[in-house]
C-alpha cells in the first residue's frame, strides 16, 4: 500500500505524540517506584518531604524524546548512595535523638529559642544538647556516616515490569 507524503507526515506526527506520551508514562512509573522505595527504605523521613519532592517532566517533547525524574532535595543523593557528612559551619553536627519532640524533627538546634537548650558533656567526652527538663535531644558529633539505601535503583527496578508492558503495548499499537 502506497501512502501520500501528507499521510506519511500525519502518521509520523501521531507516532511522535504517542511516543512522547509513552516516555512520560514510563517516567511517571519510575517516579512512583522511587517514591514507594523512599517511604519503604527511609523510616527516618518523618515529614515525607523527600518522597514528595520527586517530580517528573517531559524535558524534550520532540525527538530525541527525554523525560526527567528529579528529586529536589539537597540530601537526596547522600540518602540514596551513602557517604560521610562533616560540619561546614560549625564545629560539630547535631544529631537528633529519640527524645526530640516530633514538632522539632527536621529542625536545627538553632531553631530553638535562647536558653532552651544547654550543653552537657559526659566523663567520656561525648556532648549532648539537653532541654530544660534535662532530656538529651541532640548528640554532638564530628561526623556521621550515612549508609546508602539505593532507593533510586530499587524504584527503577520495581517499575520495570510495568514499563516493559507499557512499551510492548505501544509497539503493538504503533504496528496496528
Amino acid at each position: 500500500m502506497a501512502y501520500s507524503p501528507k499521510e506519511i507526515a500525519r502518521r509520523l506526527e501521531a507516532t511522535v505524540e504517542l511516543t512522547a506520551d509513552v516516555v512520560l508514562q514510563a517516567a511517571l512509573l519510575v517516579e512512583g517506584g522511587v517514591r514507594q522505595e523512599i517511604v519503604k527504605r527511609l523510616d527516618k523521613d518523618p515529614t515525607g518531604a523527600l518522597a514528595r519532592s520527586v517530580t517528573t517532566t517531559l524535558a524534550s517533547p520532540t525527538p530525541p524524546l527525554r523525560a526527567t525524574v528529579l528529586i529536589d532535595r539537597i540530601y537526596a543523593e547522600i540518602q540514596d548512595q551513602g557517604g560521610t557528612i562533616v560540619p561546614r559551619r560549625a564545629k560539630k553536627l547535631a544529631v537528633p535523638l529519640p527524645a526530640l519532640p516530633r514538632s522539632m524533627r527536621g529542625k536545627s538546634p538553632r531553631d530553638w529559642g535562647p536558653g532552651e537548650l544547654s550543653l552537657r558533656v559526659s566523663k567520656r567526652g561525648s556532648a549532648v544538647l539537653v532541654d530544660r527538663a534535662g532530656r538529651a535531644l541532640y548528640a554532638l558529633v564530628d561526623r556521621v556516616v550515612i549508609p546508602g539505601t539505593g532507593y533510586v535503583a530499587a524504584g527503577i527496578e520495581a517499575a520495570m515490569p510495568e514499563i516493559e508492558a507499557l512499551l510492548a503495548g505501544a509497539v503493538e499499537d504503533g504496528l496496528g
